[in-house]
Formats: structure tokens, C-alpha cells, sequence
């Protein structure tokens, strides 16, 4: 007789399943009902036929088996998160079996340093008691690991690993590195701009960077410098930050990555000079030509000094400009002549018009690239000089060279001079002879001496200019300038004419002449 109870609970009623008629009494019994618990019980028959009863048999059978042909089942259980820090790891696995139940659960792993090449899974651990728990160490450390468990139900029926995922039921990941973030370099230091393009260069060979906060630190002078702080964050790769500057100044980065595992670099380990550094400057420079000691310059070529100014990057370079007129009055349009990329910035200019006025500008461009800009039409100028390499000449006198006849009165002398000259020179060049007192004046450019008294009738003057008058440049006469007149015959008493004073003339001349032949005669009378 058999009974039969697929949960173990409701039993079928026992009916008779086998017959056997010969010792020893045996039976091959076929379970028709498939798995589940049976339960057997034998009843006998003499020979006189006396039969047991199967009611006074044990309610639970003579003896009990179960039938179990299924698979178990498991699952590694879920876990928060693919990436995890703590260690070892904890691990459970859910099993099931319908019919004896489960004997134990292994649990196999497979490792990955790189997520692509894997490990064959091995069995690293086995629990017989629900819940199933496995403590994990990360054996190989840090990478990525697959989980699978493998139930052995109390019939012996295993899980197989062919008929799990390949994949894994459970795939974690162990980092415990911190990522890298670097700032990458500008083209230059300084910038003219308000709006950087900052690119950053990132590196996590396990997890995978996820996020890269930006730092920076502000120096008004590059001596004293603010403390760092987060300015951006970009949680998006390529990692890259439009960073506004409000300030001009001096700037440092840094660039500091968070990995998917949480692990983050910290400022601490950075360099205190950042990865990056540049500067802002958003203003132009400022230079001015320096004035010049002397406005005339009768060399070849003379020094322009200038003064350059940049509160932030400095002035790198001055273009000095020019603009040059024959005649002050007309000018040519300012172009540039020459340019200095060295402080002190100094020019030496060479007139290449010639003689004549140059007026200057000094165009500065700091290291930022700013630059000033000369204006149109130009401002004024900021130096100007006059160049003049022609010594200056006299070009006429009154009186004139060898001029006789001239009134002895105080008619002035006139020294008329081919351009302005050095008028106190001038006249401590001037002499003449016989020695005239007189006064000094100008008539433009004509040294005007007019004598305080008359000149001496019947005489004649040397006037002389010495060399070492000069022109406003410093170019010397030549030579010594000199000229001889000789002024007009004393003048007759007054109330006689020449008609009179001749014949008086002739008269006293006949008269002397007849006292001499008297005396003479007479004296010839005494002689013996």
C-alpha cells in the first residue's frame, strides 16, 4: 500500500500499489505521482488466510521516502550600488526547493581588472543554513568581480554554472584608488579676455571618473594669494569649465576628479602653485615720450626716452611713432618708426626727412596683448624736437662791406643772419673798432647795434662776428664774419661855404709864400 503528499502535508489514502506471492517479499514501485513524499505500508495474508489489517498500521506508514528529480534554484541577492568601498563585502544568496530542500549554497566568483578579460569563476565559499551569508575580501583587489550561487538540494540535485548567466547574478566593482584631474595649460599666462576655456585631462583606471570640481586662488600682486575654493563642477566627460573672471589679476587651478567609487583626489595633495596659472589684464598700457633737454638736435641721429606703465602684466613692448613738417605748420600723418621690446624702452632715431620738426607718440602693448591705440586723428603729441644740421650764415650787413661815405651819426649797424641764433652769443660776439658804447636789439632775425653817440667823422670802423655765435641747434658760423666802413669827412665850420674857405685857402697859401720870398731877399741884401 502507498500514500502519497506532494507538500508534505494532505495525504492521499493509502491504497494497494504491489503483490507479491513468493519470499522474500519484495516490489518495484514506480512513483506515478512524480516528486513528493510517499509513504509505504505492507500487509500480509497466511496461508489460511488471515489477513493484517491495514488500520492498525502506523498512521505514518511503515516507512516514508521522498522523490525528488528538480533542480534547486538561487540567486546572489542585490546589493546598493555596482562600486563599493567597504571590505570584505557582504554577500547573501536566495535558494529554493520545492521538495527536499537545500542541502547548501556555494558561491563562485569571477574577476576582471579591466572589465573585459575575466577569470573563470571559482568557488570561493558555502553555506548550509538559511539565510545564505558569504563575507568577501576582494582577494584579487581592486577591479571588477561577477557572483553566482550554486544550491545543492537533500536529494543531491546540483545548480549547474552553464545554466546561470554569464555574466554573473551579481556584478560589483572594488576601488579604493583616487582618481587624477589636471588642468590643461593655456597657450599663454596672460589673457585679455573675461571668458576661459579651461580643459582638464583625467585619468581612473578602475570606476571611471565622475565628476571634476575646478579651484582657484586669486593674487592681486602674485605675492599674497586667497585661499583655494570650488568655483565649478562638470560631471559630464569630456570635463571642461567656462570660467568667468570678474577681476584682473593673477589666477591658480586646480583640477580635483571624483570617481564613480567615490574616491576623490584632495586639494592637499595638489601643488600650493596650481596646476595652471595665468593672469587677466583687460586694460590697455600707458607710455609717454619722455621730454627732450633741448628742443634742436643738429646730429645725425638722438636718444627718445620712454616712460611705459602696465599695473598687472607689464608693458612688453613701445612702437614709437612720428610725424614730421618742413615748416611747423603742415605735418605728415603719424606712422610708426620704430619699435622696442626691452625695458628700459629707448630709442635712437635717425631723421630719415631730414631737417626740420618730428613730433613723437609712444604706443605701448602689455603682455596681455592690450595695446594703446594712437587715435584718428592723433592726439597731441607727446614730445616734439626740431632737427637742424645746416650751420647758419650771415647773409647781409648795413653798412656793407667797404662801404665809405657813411654818416658819422648813430645810424645802427645791421648783421642780418641766414636763422635765428643764440641772441646773448651774438652779441658777446659782436665787437668793432675803434670801440663804439651802444645797445643791443633784434629785428627778427638782424643783430641791430646802434651806437649810444655819433660816430667819428672821417674813420674807418671794423666790425667783426665771432664764429662762436650759434643757432638754436648749436650749429656755429663758420668762420669769424668781418666788414670795414669808413664814415663820411668832417664837416666846415658853420656860417662858411666851400667857395669862401677855398679862396681863403689860395689866399693864405699866397701869403705865406710872399713873406718867405721877402725874408729871403733880404737876407740875400746883407750878405758881404
Amino acid at each position: 500500500y502507498a500514500a502519497f503528499n506532494q507538500a508534505g502535508n494532505n495525504w492521499s489514502a493509502a491504497s494497494p500499489v504491489a503483490h507479491d506471492t513468493s519470499p522474500p517479499f519484495a516490489f518495484a514501485y514506480s512513483p506515478s505521482q512524480g516528486d513528493g513524499r510517499y509513504r509505504f505500508w505492507s500487509v500480509a495474508t497466511d496461508t489460511s488466510g488471515n489477513t493484517e489489517s491495514l488500520s492498525g498500521k502506523p498512521a505514518t506508514g511503515d516507512v516514508e521516502a521522498g522523490l525528488d528529480g528538480t533542480i534547486p534554484t538561487s540567486v546572489v541577492d542585490p546589493i546598493v550600488g555596482y562600486w563599493q568601498s567597504s571590505s570584505p563585502l557582504s554577500l547573501t544568496a536566495t535558494a529554493s526547493d520545492p521538495t527536499s530542500g537545500i542541502g547548501s549554497v556555494q558561491l563562485y566568483v569571477s574577476y576582471s581588472p579591466d572589465g573585459l578579460a575575466w577569470s573563470n569563476p571559482a568557488a570561493i565559499g558555502s553555506d548550509t543554513t538559511s539565510p545564505y551569508t558569504f563575507s568577501f575580501a576582494w582577494t584579487q583587489g581592486d577591479g571588477r568581480y561577477r557572483f553566482w550561487s550554486l544550491a545543492r538540494d537533500n536529494a543531491g540535485n546540483n545548480e549547474s554554472l552553464s545554466s546561470k548567466p554569464a555574466t554573473g547574478e551579481l556584478q560589483v566593482g572594488r576601488d579604493t584608488a583616487a582618481p587624477s584631474a589636471t588642468v590643461v595649460s593655456l597657450p599663454g599666462y596672460w589673457q585679455a579676455t573675461s571668458t576661459l576655456s579651461l580643459q582638464t585631462t583625467v585619468t581612473d583606471t578602475t570606476s571611471g571618473v565622475t565628476t571634476v570640481d575646478l579651484y582657484t586662488s586669486y593674487s592681486a600682486d602674485g605675492t599674497t594669494w586667497s585661499t583655494p575654493a570650488k568655483a565649478l563642477t562638470d560631471t559630464t566627460s569630456p570635463f571642461s569649465f567656462n570660467y568667468v573672471v570678474a577681476t584682473d589679476g593673477r589666477y591658480r587651478l586646480w583640477a580635483l576628479a571624483t570617481d564613480a567609487a567615490g574616491n576623490a583626489e584632495t586639494l592637499g595633495s595638489q601643488v600650493p602653485s596650481g596646476e595652471v596659472g595665468f593672469g587677466i589684464d583687460r586694460i590697455a598700457p600707458t607710455a609717454s615720450v619722455v621730454a627732450f633737454p633741448s628742443y634742436w638736435h643738429r646730429s645725425g641721429s638722438f636718444l627718445v626716452n620712454v616712460t611705459a606703465s602696465d599695473a598687472v602684466s607689464g608693458a612688453v613692448s613701445v612702437g614709437l611713432y612720428v610725424s614730421f613738417s618742413s615748416d611747423g605748420i603742415t605735418w605728415s600723418t603719424p606712422t610708426l618708426a620704430l619699435t622696442d621690446s626691452t625695458a628700459p624702452f629707448q630709442f635712437t632715431f635717425t631723421p630719415t626727412q631730414g631737417d626740420g620738426r618730428y613730433r613723437f607718440w609712444a604706443l605701448a602693448t602689455d603682455a596681455a596683448g592690450n595695446a594703446e591705440a594712437l587715435g584718428s586723428p592723433p592726439g597731441n603729441a607727446e614730445a616734439e624736437a626740431g632737427v637742424d644740421t645746416v650751420a647758419p650764415s650771415i647773409v647781409s650787413s648795413t653798412p656793407s662791406d667797404g662801404a665809405s661815405g657813411v654818416a658819422a651819426t648813430t645810424t645802427p649797424i645791421r648783421v642780418a643772419f641766414s636763422e635765428g641764433v643764440n641772441h646773448p652769443a651774438a652779441e658777446a660776439g659782436f665787437s668793432i673798432t675803434p670801440s663804439v658804447s651802444g645797445a643791443f636789439s633784434w629785428d627778427g632775425n638782424t643783430l641791430v647795434f646802434t651806437p649810444s653817440t655819433s660816430l667819428a667823422a672821417g674813420t674807418t670802423y671794423h666790425v667783426t662776428i665771432r664764429a662762436s655765435v650759434m643757432d638754436s641747434a648749436g650749429n656755429p658760423l663758420a668762420t669769424d664774419y668781418q666788414i670795414s666802413f669808413a664814415t663820411e669827412a668832417a664837416a666846415p665850420p658853420p656860417g662858411i661855404s666851400g667857395t669862401v674857405l677855398a679862396v681863403s685857402v689860395v689866399i693864405g697859401i699866397a701869403a705865406v709864400i710872399a713873406i718867405a720870398l721877402l725874408l729871403r731877399r733880404r737876407a740875400s741884401r746883407k750878405k758881404p
